[in-house]
């Protein structure tokens, strides 16, 4: 719940004064399965790899916390996917940087010997040669893995956005093409707000006068018996206001 606070209170202090409305519960219901998902997953880490816990909790909590968008978004894209086959530390780019910065920092414990001077300086000189093998390797991976965590956050940026897409367009078909109405105590006020949807919805865009507008109507009564009498009777005018002559084509 903590994280859940101040990540909504971080990102409503950065938006424009314009923008800054009450969030809607849904929005905060998505905000708090996220903020789970975030504390667990770093509980999971640390189960996982001996980080420090001030590093998870500066890095991971804290970050996301305070509007980390990189971070909300593999969270994101981990609660879509949802994989049997999910592995905390395999599967989100920053925990996989924080497991790599933990282990490039691990001390290097070196054996000493007595050897003679010549064996001496054989082993120092073949050691600054490892050591510069080791160094070259090291920020090779280092390249790589910024290149790799650059390309996964792409991918699931890319996820979000698609699905950003369908939802917008499911949005905006349900929102213009159709009309869903609950039984009032009269069935006048279902016919009222048909005529209102016929009349601003589908007649006013193409400049037409609503009995311009052809309708079918479809009563389904195939279980009877699970419809209550009264709800029948509006059923039944509302269909014999369909069935006028001038309003059904």
């Amino acid at each position: 719940m903590e994280l859940m606070i101040q990540r909504a209170q971080s990102k409503f202090q950065k938006l424009p004064k314009y923008l800054k409305l009450k969030y809607v519960s849904s929005t905060l219901e998505r905000l708090a399965e996220t903020a789970a998902a975030v504390w667990h997953l770093g509980r999971e880490l640390l189960l996982a790899v001996p980080i420090p816990a001030d590093v998870i909790e500066r890095e991971w909590y804290a970050a996301w916390a305070s509007g980390s968008e990189s971070i909300d978004t593999e969270v994101q894209s981990v609660l879509l996917e949802k994989a049997d086959s999910f592995d905390v530390t395999q599967h989100i780019p920053t925990i996989k940087q924080l497991i790599a910065a933990h282990i490039f920092n691990a001390p290097i414990q070196r054996p000493t010997v007595e050897l003679n001077a010549i064996e001496v300086d054989n082993f120092n000189l073949m050691m600054k040669k490892v050591d510069y093998d080791v160094s070259v390797y090291q920020t090779w991976q280092k390249k790589c893995c910024n290149v790799h965590a650059a390309q996964d956050h792409a991918r699931h940026a890319h996820r979000l956005e698609e699905r950003k897409r369908y939802t917008d367009a499911a949005d905006l078909f349900l929102h213009s093409c159709t009309k869903i109405l609950l039984w009032d105590a009269k069935a006048e006020s279902v016919i009222s707000d048909l005529m209102t949807f016929r009349r601003d919805t589908v007649a006013s865009p193409f400049g037409i006068t609503p009995d311009k507008v052809p309708t079918v109507a479809f009563l389904n009564w195939a279980s009877l018996s699970l419809i209550p009498s009264s709800v029948q009777e509006k059923q039944a005018s509302v269909l014999t206001w369909f069935g006028e002559p001038d309003n059904v084509r």
